[in-house]
């Protein structure tokens, strides 16, 4: 039987993190720039973090070079691995995710992976406090485009690679919460499902005209039909 590829995002998708993100990026600024609260206004939501610092630096009066980015991450991944078991957030699962990720595992035929704007580095940090990692061999991060529409090509390949077989579009989806997920999704002819469960909501997500939209995912066997 042909193998499916589910390309997860992470944020509002899988987990929500309490905010540890954007908590993490304002803290590597002011260390290292004592620029406090950069990221007030700017959004996160489907965009890669290297789109997202870029624009930060921009709104400090700060010049971005691509040198400034490996010392930046590394505070930041300081920073996050700290903020994601900070006490006083509410962290927890997006709906039907602990009951379907594990019951996806089980089939043979269907590839879990991570397509996601997070750089892959605080992808796992985040993933390892909710106990993820295990599912998602590999993935699509930031690390590899600042342009998410490049990223399914990575996952792609990466699939390729791993199981020494082409896959079919049809057979790849993109499951995501954000306009953005939509729209990566588009240009690769593969199959985009949006999910409504975080800051998106139905009637704005379906103006992107997904191939698949749902509400959330909290409907495990009904999940489980659109992909096996």
């Amino acid at each position: 039987m042909p193998m499916k590829l589910l390309l997860f995002d992470i944020d509002g998708t899988l987990i929500h993190t309490g905010g540890a993100g954007i908590r993490s990026l304002n803290r590597a600024f002011e260390k290292l720039y004592g620029c406090p609260d950069v990221m007030a206004g700017i959004s996160l939501a489907g965009r890669t973090d290297d789109l997202i610092v870029r624009e930060a630096f921009g709104r400090a009066g700060l010049d971005f070079s691509d040198k400034d980015l490996p010392r930046f991450k590394s505070i930041y991944f300081q920073f996050i691995a700290e903020e994601i078991y900070a006490n006083g957030y509410v962290k927890r699962l997006m709906p039907g995710i602990a009951e379907l990720i594990p019951e996806l595992d089980r089939h043979p035929d269907i590839c879990l992976a991570l397509l996601t704007g997070n750089w892959q580095r605080s992808a796992r940090i985040k993933m390892d406090y909710f106990e993820l990692n295990p599912f998602f061999a590999f993935g699509a991060f930031s690390d590899d485009s600042p342009e998410r529409s490049e990223l399914v090509p990575v996952a792609i390949q990466r699939f390729r690679n791993r199981y020494g077989s082409d896959i079919r579009p049809h057979d790849v989806y993109v499951i995501g919460d954000t306009p953005a997920d939509v729209l990566c999704a588009k240009p690769h002819g593969v199959v985009s499902v949006a999910v409504a469960a975080a800051a998106h909501p139905f009637d704005e997500l379906a103006q992107y005209e997904p191939d698949i939209l749902l509400h959330d995912l909290s409907d495990k066997n009904s999940v489980l039909e659109l992909f096996t």
